[in-house]
């Protein structure tokens, strides 16, 4: 035990100088290549779910959309410069290679409620030039044949658009507003017969020549919206984030040119960069309050600043050699295997105080070295045996841990393990030889005659807080009261996930947005095979409360194309006899009915609509019944009068509105990738559908696969609560377990990962610190660290439950050091011989704890205060409080101030 390596004389500085070249070589050639991985590296692709998931992304598009919005002012005193920004942005963005689509919007008065609302510029270019160009025929004397013609020609691009094809399938989308606008004109000019055909023409022109597209807009008007498809999926990182990143580089280029603008960039799920940001910030708080109050608290207990400096630098030392190792062996790893470089830093920050409390206490350096070196060797042994167990039996670590089964496979927990064993190693190395060369030889600081008066200030203090507990339980209150005040002030369940920041400008924008009246919402995914298991499926998850709406996505069968193109056929068939009536009509207006081109009309809307969901057999006899209505419609049309007439037409389109909402089915007629809301629809329990082609190999009989979007409740004025989202979550996978989506796997999951994290913890970090109080100081018995185990444990679980803040167990990198605390009380209580020295060294670490307490406590909660979009921060602020002061407070007021006989004789 007494034969440990130290550092004198020449070796001193041989250590210091490799330790700072190894430090710097690490530093310099290790860190820049280490990245930190997305969530998504945490799945195991062997997990049901997992599967599912990668089934559903080969069969329905997975790119993610970005939603840009701009602000137009309180009275839209901006409305012409974020016009023109937004043509500007969009334009920009369609050379973007890494954008796949911009989608702009279009007049939401001149367009049916049915139809999709978002269009790429280009097409609303070409339909709205196609169109405008009926408008100088209708303005001019231009004979009747030569307009008709010219109306034909509209008509007839109209249809084109329409029918055209492209990698997706037949396009609709473009050309279905303009159409049916045109089709609404005719249909409410025709509903009585016209006394002039230029009327008719007059009010075709005024829909069909002045179609004025608008941007989207929010539903209070002032923010105008662009939807952006990015080119890459949530799960192609990183180009995703590369996407993601080309966006809000061209939009700063657009906010710089147009500077009285407010634009932002949101969307479903921000990036892991975000997350890693927030952490980043919290974390170098938290830590920074808490070593800045162990080093001031530390310098005022030993009695020298020397001390707590060294005792600062050797996590330092140890955590910029773990990272620079991990860099160069792994290059990459996951944000949950962090917690190995935690650990790392935690042992040498304990090896270091108790190394330069015991050279403080004791005689020369050899005692403290003798007293710490084999704390942190089975430190190290117990570590390592830990992590061995992670990377080896990660299943059954799993099962222990209570996740296995329950939850996806956590592949961070083998790389964790394997960076707590590298970090140990390097800990035990850097204290016992780095701290030794650091620290002054063969004398103790307490005989220093500079520092006698701080060394009579800390006893001074020691011994009034023991005489007088009413100063520590007065303490107590005041501590208890501040807490229980900030956690009145912090609202439970603040944050969405423990990775997704709150308080970053995509989450800010995406509340504003919510706000304002958007539409976006957050849905999880699951898979039908076949429309029977679809329908039913939808009917279970729309009996749940907590589900607002269910919308549906199939994908088409051979048939089903077949099928399209006669709809299609019909429609253009249709768009013929149409054109001809008009044409009769236009020729001799008072003695041709205009029933023929009506009941045309009502086919066309019909071939817009009717598109099958499936096969024909799935629609049943819904759409033969619809047209038989309207060719008897129009067989008894000629004995009608015109009131008649319009009372048969009105109670035709109503039974055929009706129709549609019973029928139960998927039946819009919408061939966008990315379907948006279809308000009649949804509101009455309709699935709303998008259509893909099979791939060329699949088989002919293959069934078609569904996937149902279920969407949680959306309150009017906020965004949905986490604790609605996870009521959501939950009552979701009771019916349907193999639920999925991109979404989800970045969300809905933070419930594990706040349960891995607390584990974790809770098992790897709290054995460092037992190890070293029953070993080094030898205060405490089996069954003292056994109740501390489960004394800090308890805390951790209860703190971070109570507050539903998974970020706060791994911002607070410093939590493992209350299972020291704890175990230092209880050895204290249970070792009644302890000695005088023992009993400062507990009494000064409380001190340290309470004290940090103060400065930690107080940066997270100022911070957390200070900004309205950071909930986060003042949620762990108050559960370091919590963690932190409890058991210093217990410490200070029960650890006796003088050592009992047997352990004076011991000193």
């Amino acid at each position: 035990m007494h034969k440990l390596p130290l550092a004198q004389g020449r070796g001193r500085v041989a250590v210091l100088f490799v330790t700072a070249l190894l430090t710097a070589a690490l530093a310099g050639f290790g860190i820049p290549r280490l990245s930190v991985t997305s969530l998504g590296s945490l799945f195991d692709a062997s997990n049901p779910g997992e599967q599912r998931y990668a089934e559903y992304r080969e069969l329905f598009d997975t790119r993610q959309e970005a939603i840009v919005l701009i602000d137009t002012g309180e009275a839209g005193e901006h409305e012409a410069i974020a016009t023109e920004a937004a043509y500007a942005l969009g334009e920009s963005l369609e050379e973007e290679p890494k954008v796949a689509t911009v989608h702009w919007g279009l007049n939401p008065a001149q367009s049916s409620p049915k139809l999709i609302r978002t269009l790429p510029l280009e097409d609303v270019k070409a339909l709205s030039s196609s169109i405008a160009q009926l408008k100088p025929l209708l303005e001019s004397d231009t004979p009747s044949a030569l307009l008709n013609a010219g109306m034909a020609r509209a008509m007839q691009s109209a249809i084109q658009t329409i029918s055209s094809d492209d990698e997706e399938g037949p396009n609709l989308a473009e050309g279905a507003a303009v159409f049916v606008g045109l089709m609404d004109a005719m249909t409410q000019r025709m509903q009585t017969p016209p006394e002039e055909p230029v009327d008719l023409w007059a009010a075709l022109a005024t829909a069909a020549g002045q179609p004025e597209w608008e941007l989207l807009r929010s539903a209070s008007g002032r923010l105008l919206v662009l939807r952006v498809e990015l080119a890459e999926g949530i799960d192609e990182r990183p180009g995703y984030e590369g996407s993601l990143a080309a966006l809000r580089r061209q939009v700063e280029t657009i906010r710089l040119r147009f500077e009285t603008l407010e634009l932002g960039v949101t969307g479903y799920v921000p990036t892991s960069r975000e997350a890693e940001s927030v952490i980043r910030t919290a974390s170098q708080r938290a830590v920074g309050g808490a070593l800045i109050g162990i080093l001031l608290l530390s310098g005022l207990a030993w009695r020298s600043l020397w001390l707590p400096v060294v005792a600062v630098a050797l996590p330092g030392v140890s955590a910029v050699c773990t990272l620079g190792l991990i860099g160069l062996l792994l290059g990459e790893i996951n944000a949950l295997a962090m917690i190995g470089v935690v650990l790392a830093g935690l042992s040498s920050l304990y090896g270091g105080l108790f190394l330069a409390g015991a050279c403080a206490r004791g005689a020369d350096r050899r005692t403290g070295i003798v007293a710490v070196g084999p704390v942190l060797a089975l430190a190290c042994l117990a570590v390592c045996g830990v992590a061995a167990w992670f990377i080896v039996w990660d299943e059954q670590a799993m099962a222990v841990l209570g996740l296995g089964g329950s939850g996806p496979a956590v592949m961070g927990l083998r790389e964790a393990g394997l960076i707590a064993m590298l970090g140990m190693v390097l800990a035990w190395a850097v204290v016992v030889m780095v701290g030794t060369a650091l620290l002054p030889a063969n004398r103790s600081p307490h005989t220093s005659s500079k520092n006698a008066s701080r060394g009579e200030l800390a006893q001074t203090l020691a011994e009034a807080s023991a005489n007088r507990p009413r100063i520590a339980w007065a303490l107590a209150v005041v501590v208890v009261a501040g807490i229980g005040a900030s956690a009145a002030f912090t609202p439970r369940g603040a944050e969405t996930s423990g990775f997704i920041p709150e308080q970053t400008e995509g989450a800010i924008w995406r509340e504003r947005a919510w706000v304002e009246g958007g539409e976006w919402d957050m849905p999880l995914s699951i898979l039908a095979r076949g429309m029977e298991d679809a329908q039913n499926r939808a009917t279970a998850l729309r009996a749940l409360p907590e589900v607002e709406q269910v919308t549906g996505i199939g994908r088409l069968l051979p048939e089903d194309r077949t099928a399209i193109d006669a709809i299609m056929n019909e429609m253009e068939v249709s768009l013929g006899a149409a054109a001809r009536s008009a044409a009769a009509l236009a020729k001799s207006p008072t003695q041709t009915s205009p029933v023929d081109l009506i009941d045309q009309v009502q086919l066309i809307r019909q071939g817009i609509g009717l598109m099958p969901a499936g096969t024909k057999q799935d629609l049943g006899d819904w759409h033969p019944r619809m047209i038989e209505a309207a060719e008897g419609f129009v067989r008894e049309a000629e004995s009608l009068d015109a009131q008649e007439r319009q009372a048969r037409l009105t109670a035709l389109q109503r039974d055929y509105d009706v129709t549609r909402r019973e029928a139960g089915t998927l039946v819009t007629g919408m061939l966008d990738p990315t379907p948006l809301t279809v308000t009649d629809l949804q509101r009455n329990g309709g699935l709303f559908a998008s259509w893909y082609a099979l791939p060329d190999d699949a088989a002919e009989d293959a069934e078609p696969w569904y996937r149902l979007k279920a969407s949680p409740p959306s309150g009017a004025t906020d965004w949905p609560s986490a604790q609605a989202i996870v009521s959501f979550h939950d009552s979701v996978r009771e019916i349907e377990p193999e639920v999925t989506g991109s979404l989800e796997r970045t969300m809905m999951r933070s419930g594990s990962f706040s349960t891995l994290s607390i584990a974790l913890v809770a098992i790897a970090g709290l054995v460092l610190p037992v190890v070293i109080v029953l070993c080094g100081l030898g205060v405490c018995s089996g069954l003292g660290a056994g109740l501390g185990i489960v004394t800090s444990g308890l805390v951790m679980v209860a703190g971070v439950g109570w507050l539903s803040q998974p970020m706060t167990a791994l911002s607070w990198s410093v939590w493992p050091a209350v299972g020291g605390v704890v175990v230092l009380w209880i050895g204290a209580r249970v070792r009644r011989d302890a000695s005088q020295v023992e009993l400062l060294t507990l009494r000064h670490a409380a001190g340290g704890e309470a004290f940090g307490l103060v400065v930690a406590g107080g940066f997270l909660l100022a911070a957390g205060l200070r900004s309205a979009h950071a909930p986060g921060l003042t949620a762990t602020a108050v559960a370091a409080c919590l963690a932190i002061a409890i058991p210093g407070l217990l410490m200070l007021m029960l650890i006796p101030g003088k050592a009992s006989p047997a352990g004076a004789k011991s000193v």
